[in-house]
């Protein structure tokens, strides 16, 4: 019994040093730009010296008498610190992750944007498009605001992002949100003569329940 929470407190050294780690690579990443250089070999570093030192550590104190509880007790806080630390690390590496996306998605907006300028007509952007062999489809419509109008927007997808269980796709689209004189049956259409209103990003959850 002894030997094998001494075994317990090891591993969770082991991880804490992984994590340690990890949390100081990610934040030089994040706050200076920069890859850390060395990452792995100061990853296998730590995490070999924390283990070694804990589980000496451990050695020490379950081959000494005393009581047990309070020394469980303190194994099951340390593997409580090494899941929360866990938890930590995760939640900063996927906002690190969610602020580049973000970055990659803007740089594609504003290439769009510098090129397709309010006024163009919609034959305009969607023969740029075609010419590029951009995929796009119709959407009806990005601003609600525009909903009595019934024209249809312009839709190229650039990304997805985790979508909740309840849905699908998280997708992210580049919208091309046109306008045009009002059909009169509201039954949305895509005339080649209406015009670019906004070129803006789209966050769209499909295929939902």
């Amino acid at each position: 019994m002894r030997k094998l929470l001494a075994v317990v407190l090891a591993l969770a050294a082991a991880l804490l040093a992984v994590l340690a780690g990890a949390g100081i690579a990610v934040f030089a990443t994040h706050t200076y730009r920069v890859r850390f250089v060395g990452y792995t070999v100061i990853l296998t570093f730590v995490s070999a010296a924390g283990a070694w030192w804990l589980f000496r550590m451990s050695r020490t104190q379950w081959n000494r008498g005393g009581a047990v509880f309070p020394k469980v007790l303190f194994a099951l806080i340390l593997l409580v610190v090494a899941a929360a630390s866990a938890l930590g690390v995760r939640h900063t590496i996927d906002k690190v992750k969610q602020q580049h996306r973000e970055m990659a998605y803007q740089s594609v907006l504003r290439s769009y944007a510098d090129v397709m300028k309010p006024g163009m007509s919609r034959k305009e952007v969607e023969d740029y498009l075609t010419v590029k062999n951009i995929g796009f489809r119709q959407m009806y419509c990005v601003d609600r605001t525009q909903f009595s109008k019934g024209v249809y927007d312009d839709l190229t997808r650039i990304g997805e992002e985790e979508a909740p269980w309840f849905c699908s796709y998280n997708n992210v689209y580049v919208a091309f949100q046109f306008t045009g004189p009002k059909r009169p049956d509201l039954s949305p259409t895509a005339a080649p003569a209406d015009t670019l209103r906004e070129v803006s990003l789209y966050r769209w959850l499909e295929g939902c329940l």
